[in-house]
Formats: structure tokens, C-alpha cells, sequence
């Protein structure tokens, strides 16, 4: 039987976790996750084109790597799912954040709008512009009083 360890270190599996630590890809299973839906239907297609079929032990190697890139950014299985239109993947894990995501709380913020990279570029600017507002005699306490002020949050 194949070790998820012997898994990792073949081609196949090099292929797959290559496939799946790459941000674009990432950043689909995330999707998928919000959307209810198995994070292996963002590798499904592209497993089936980079590397072909996988068998039974591949398949459960393969969504275990998916659990490890997933857990470190807050990101948990809750369930089972089967995949509408799956050419490896029959079901797989549903994840739900474990915490709330940066870009979803900045989809909140007033005059932040659009796609997640321009969330992430409006978040740097304001980070940014408090940074360079700051005076170093600011105490912290002083200094988040302020911008909370500024903001409208006290």
C-alpha cells in the first residue's frame, strides 16, 4: 500500500501538490469552500490533464493534501460531498473557515468594493496611510483611539 509519505515523494504526487499550492489554485478551493461545494473540484480537471486517473489510495493521498495546504489558512472539513460532474473525485471534504478572512471583512468596509486583489490593495493603502500618519511619541493605545475616532468606531 502506498504511504501518504511514498505518495508525496512520486511523480504523481510531486504533480498534484505542485497543482495544488499554487495561489490560483488556492484561491479556487477557498472559493469552492464558501461555496459549499468539495475543495477537489478546483484539481479535478487538472489532475485528469497534468496526470491522468488515480486510483482509490491517489485519490485519498491527494485530498489530504489539499486538508494540509487548506488547515494553516483556517480552513477545516466539516462534511462529505459528492461532485456534480467529478472525472477523479467522486465526493470530497467541504471545508468551513475556522476564522473569519480578511477579505471577507473588508467587503464590509465603506469604498471597498470589487475583486479580492483590489480588497487586499485598499487594505495595504489604509495600512499605509495610518503608518505614515502615526507620531512615534504614540502610545498603541493612543494611536488605535485615534483611528478608531477617525473611523467612526467610538
Amino acid at each position: 500500500m502506498l504511504s501518504y509519505h511514498d505518495f508525496r515523494e512520486g511523480t504523481k504526487g510531486r504533480i498534484i501538490v505542485d497543482l495544488i499550492a499554487r495561489p490560483d489554485t488556492i484561491a479556487e478551493m477557498e472559493r469552492r469552500s464558501r461555496r459549499h461545494e468539495p475543495a477537489v473540484a478546483a484539481i479535478d480537471r487538472a489532475i485528469i490533464d497534468e496526470v491522468g486517473r488515480l486510483n482509490g489510495t491517489e485519490r485519498q493521498h491527494a485530498g489530504r493534501v489539499v486538508r494540509d495546504v487548506l488547515a494553516p489558512l483556517g480552513w477545516h472539513p466539516t462534511r462529505r460531498k459528492r461532485l456534480r460532474e467529478g472525472h477523479v473525485f467522486t465526493s470530497g471534504a467541504v471545508y468551513e473557515s475556522v476564522a473569519p478572512q480578511p477579505a471577507a471583512r473588508l467587503a464590509g468596509t465603506p469604498g471597498v468594493s470589487g475583486s479580492r486583489e483590489a480588497r487586499i490593495d485598499e487594505a495595504i493603502a489604509i495600512l499605509e496611510a495610518s503608518r505614515d500618519q502615526a507620531k512615534p511619541r504614540d502610545t498603541v493605545d493612543a494611536f488605535l483611539r485615534e483611528r478608531r475616532a477617525m473611523w467612526g468606531e467610538d
